[in-house]
């Protein structure tokens, strides 16, 4: 039964996410939504697609208890311009021919006041880098328990394929080594850090 609740736990904290990153401004109607390539039932990890059907704006709870409810943002468009441009304002490079076109990965996510789905009471954007910089540290020594320490943290949050993230987030998960750990990385949602798996 505990196996069976946990994989009901990732399987829709994986989604919620991937519906956020999902949900950004200036993308038009072409949005990613997921797709579950592997069943729940195999433990499988979750194949994530791009199709035409928008996306909601969601963000989970992580305080709900074991099954948390998703906290819908009322505004998109908060803090929209981050993860534009690299964090000295330049334009995020173009991925090489030599990168994956889709990659297995881990990702923690820090929330601060003002980012997509952050509740009222999160921390200020200076905390949540300092927070997220610590974990970024410790995730490269021991992801999983640094992934408990953030909002949201999922040591295999499934595939990704190019085309998805905001152009800073996408380019540092895609120029991962296999093991390696990156972020943290600025978004509309907060700080990410990322593990690529495979």
């Amino acid at each position: 039964m505990q196996r069976w609740t946990a994989l009901l736990f990732v399987g829709l904290v994986a989604l919620a996410l991937v519906a956020v990153l999902l949900a950004r401004p200036g993308q038009g109607d072409a949005r990613a939504e997921p797709s579950a390539s592997a069943s729940a039932s195999t433990g499988g990890p979750l194949i994530m697609a791009p199709t035409a059907l928008p996306a909601p704006t969601i963000a989970m709870d992580m305080d709900a208890g074991p099954a948390p409810a998703p906290v819908f943002n009322d505004d998109p468009r908060e803090n929209a311009d981050a993860g534009i441009t690299l964090p000295d304002g330049t334009p995020v490079p173009t991925l090489g021919a030599e990168a994956p076109k889709q990659v297995g990965f881990g990702v923690i996510l820090v929330f601060y006041r003002g980012a997509q789905g952050a509740p009222q009471s999160a921390r200020t954007r200076e905390e949540a880098l300092t927070l997220a910089t610590t974990i970024a540290t410790e995730a490269k020594s021991d992801f999983a328990a640094a992934a408990k320490k953030a909002d949201v943290g999922i040591e295999n949050a499934g595939t990704m394929v190019r085309g998805v993230l905001e152009p800073v987030a996408e380019y540092t998960l895609f120029n991962l080594g296999v093991g390696d750990v990156g972020g943290p990385v600025d978004s509309p949602r907060g700080f990410y850090v990322f593990k690529r798996i495979e």
